[in-house]
């Protein structure tokens, strides 16, 4: 309240007599002394009251200072509790991964002591994939060879139920399929499909009830220690491409004998050795039927040669799929095989 209100207030309710003039100021004077003492007193307490606010919010900061200082240290308290953690969690990660790795070293280690070869499943399907595409070129070398009677006759002598299905007088492409195709299935029927290797007679017929370890062992007996066998795996081998080389002699009159022998026993010695090397798998590697005449074309394990249609029933089954199942439970071979559909 201003100092003017107060004395139009007080000139209001003090009214006017024929009193003296000293007595009326001297009451004035006492009621303006009461009104300004009345006034500083308020001044005061507003004074007080705004240095209290000021005062609780000066306070109010430092609580909250103190508040976001001691959220702050223990912050800096439990990052460096998880720095701990995290650095000691890194220590034993690195340790296990060093522990991991001398396992399975050790573990690669007694695999090549119970292992025929070094060989796994990615060196095994390119060793396969080699072999089909230098057969294949080997064949189509020999093209210009041919005597087309002699090849009919003798993919008829070896098929004869194919009599039925093909022409009396086979072409050259025709013929150089089937004769792929028997070399393939001579060092399946003579390599693949014994019961441990080519020239080893002594093992038991049973070869599905021997244990991974036995079978493993035994591969990697005959392929490092075989000692006696070894001469008779050697004329096997010999025998074996004697007899191919003198069913392709008919088909290709005019063929260097030596010259296709060498190439033939390599194909031998190379089959014969990766017949070890898929034996010697956990899970054996081997090539799968495909039923000719029977069985529709299927991309996920079959190649259609340029032949023939590139889809429908096999009629020629040229070169088998190779997988580590029967693709029954499996949908994707290791090796596709090559097929001619019509």
């Amino acid at each position: 309240m201003s100092y003017l209100y107060l004395h139009v207030i007080a000139q209001k309710e003090i009214p006017h007599s024929n009193t003296d003039n000293s007595t009326k100021d001297l009451e004035l004077s006492q009621c303006y002394a009461d009104l300004r003492e009345q006034t500083q007193k308020n001044m005061d307490l507003q004074n007080k009251y705004n240095e209290d606010i000021v005062a609780l919010s000066a306070k109010s900061k430092e609580k909250k200072l103190r508040i976001s200082q001691s959220t702050v240290e223990a912050m800096e308290v439990r990052y460096a509790q998880l720095s701990v953690a995290h650095k000691t969690s890194q220590e034993e990660l690195e340790k296990k991964r060093v522990d991991y790795k001398n396992m399975e070293t050790n573990f690669y280690s007694y695999l090549r002591t119970v292992r025929a070869t070094d060989d796994d499943l990615s060196t095994i399907q390119a060793e396969i994939s080699q072999i089909s595409s230098q057969l294949n070129n080997f064949c189509m070398t020999l093209r210009s060879k041919m005597d087309l009677v002699a090849g009919t006759a003798f993919v008829f002598n070896t098929w004869p139920e194919k009599k039925e299905i093909l022409e009396k007088t086979l072409d050259t492409g025709y013929i150089t399929l089937f004769v792929e195709k028997y070399i393939i299935e001579t060092l399946i029927q003579n390599i693949f499909d014994q019961p441990l290797q080519l020239g080893v007679s002594w093992i038991s017929q049973r070869k599905d009830e021997w244990s991974i370890r036995l079978r493993q062992q035994m591969c990697m007996l005959v392929s490092k220690h075989a000692g006696e066998e070894e001469e008779q795996i050697e004329e096997a081998k010999k025998v074996l491409a004697d007899t191919i080389i003198s069913q392709l002699a008919s088909v290709y009159p005019s063929m260097v004998v030596e010259l296709n022998h060498k190439k033939i026993a390599v194909f031998v010695s190379r089959v014969t050795k990766l017949n070890l090397a898929m034996k010697g798998q956990e899970v054996p590697v081997s090539p799968i039927i495909i039923n000719e005449g029977i069985d529709t074309f299927n991309g996920q394990f079959m190649n259609p040669v340029n032949k023939g249609k590139p889809e429908g029933i096999v009629l020629i089954s040229i070169f088998p799929p190779f997988s580590t199942s029967d693709l029954k439970d499996s949908s994707q071979a290791l090796v596709s095989g090559k097929v001619l559909c019509v």
